[in-house]
């Protein structure tokens, strides 16, 4: 996958922000997010319980996690090997659209 350009992808779809995080939480970028390094961590957290999660229902693979709340989304993907690309918006409508430009990216 060729280098993601998260401002890109920020204006593309409307979201209100993003970060690249490991599975071990550590971040790696963030843009426009206050405490993103608290974020990282507990995505990686979310990201390794979903994991047994599905290993234990014998789902295969996990691909994204979405939390949705009355005031928003938090959209994670995994992105390659070790690193997954966090989307957090407002407005839960921008899910289709997520999903639209990351399949294009992918």
């Amino acid at each position: 996958m060729k280098k993601l350009d998260l401002d890109a992808l920020i204006n593309e779809t409307g979201v209100d922000s993003a970060l690249i995080f490991n599975g071990d939480g550590n971040l790696i970028k963030s843009l426009y997010l206050n405490f993103d390094g608290n974020i990282a961590a507990m995505g990686g957290i979310l990201l390794t319980m979903c994991k047994e999660l599905i290993e234990d229902l014998k789902l295969g693979n996990s691909q994204e996690l979405i939390l949705q709340a009355e005031k928003g989304l938090f959209f994670v993907r995994k992105l390659e090997k070790d690193e997954y690309l966090a989307l957090i918006t407002k407005n839960p409508s921008k899910l289709g659209l997520i999903h639209l430009k990351l399949q294009a990216i992918s």
